[in-house]
């Protein structure tokens, strides 16, 4: 009866599907270079513009530059961005925080954040009209980026991503590509 059992599996065809065989889904996830490069131009006042270059490959090359009047000089844009980078991070995505320790974070985090600038806002050129809304900026992206770690959350999601799904298939031969139809053309001219 087992043999039975295998002969049926095997005929109609056991059909395993990693949906994700490439790390880029994790890549993209634990990435923070965009949020961080987003908050440096933003207070550095930069933006990346395209200009046209006959010596480049498709006749255009990135070119950086300063739009209006930067809201730190180099130092303080280096420093705030440094001290957000120390939370937002990929070690900080994959962390484990419970509703209320998030909230106690956010809020130590927003002390802090201020104290530094408002210490240091003349060395760094920070003008007073900017503390307030350079402040809230910082922590908006915060508080979005460390609700992933809540309750385990971002961890658990990647489980769900890498899981195996199984299904069976009747037809073995109306799988497209994969490892039955590579096996029906060995042998064949």
């Amino acid at each position: 009866m087992a043999d039975k059992t295998q002969e049926s599996l095997t005929s109609q065809g056991v059909y395993n599907a990693n949906y994700l065989q490439d790390s880029s889904f994790m890549m993209m996830r634990l990435n923070t270079a965009p949020l961080l490069w987003n908050l440096r131009k933003a207070i550095g006042a930069k933006a990346v513009m395209l200009v046209q270059d006959p010596k480049a490959a498709n006749g255009f090359r990135e070119v950086e530059m300063t739009i209006g009047k930067a809201r730190a000089n180099d130092e303080g844009v280096m420093q705030i961005c440094n001290i957000v980078e120390e939370i937002v991070n990929q070690h900080m995505a994959q962390g484990n925080l419970k509703e209320d320790d998030y909230w106690n974070f956010v809020s130590s985090t927003r002390v802090e954040i201020t104290e530094t600038i408002l210490k240091k806002c003349y060395d760094w050129d920070v003008s007073d009209s900017h503390i307030e809304s350079m402040i809230n900026e910082i922590m908006r992206m915060m508080k979005l980026f460390l609700t992933r770690p809540i309750d385990d959350k971002e961890r658990l999601s990647y489980g769900q991503q890498f899981q195996t799904k199984e299904m069976l298939v009747t037809n073995p031969k109306a799988i497209n590509g994969g490892l039955t139809n590579f096996g029906n053309a060995i042998g064949k001219k």
